[in-house]
């Protein structure tokens, strides 16, 4: 199954358990490679999609700092949920004992 297979998928299953959170953060996603499909004007495969949504993540983590300097506790938590839902569809980086296998 492709990645934006499973995006679609995902955003079915979180359309029908109300789980708002999980919905906005699927269609943001689902923006944002749209976008960059325009930008290019062609589809993009699983590994750009995967650097897009990196860049996602990037943008939060920044966010997750702006808040916890304007000690804006709940935004911060919600950034570091989305990042949590944007992580599950990137690939788990490898560990340091697997790169020296490598």
């Amino acid at each position: 199954m492709s990645l934006s297979d499973r995006l679609t998928e995902d955003l079915k299953l979180a359309m029908k358990s109300r789980d708002q959170l999980r919905m906005d953060v699927i269609r943001m996603i689902k923006a944002a490679i749209l976008n960059k499909e325009v930008e290019l004007k062609r589809d993009l495969d699983d590994a750009e999609m995967s650097r897009v949504m990196t860049t996602l993540v990037k943008q939060r983590r920044e966010s997750v700092e702006q808040f916890e300097k304007a000690q804006r506790a709940e935004l911060a938590a919600k950034e570091r949920k989305e990042i949590e839902i944007i992580e599950s569809y990137l690939p788990k980086p490898l560990s340091p004992r697997e790169l020296e296998a490598v």
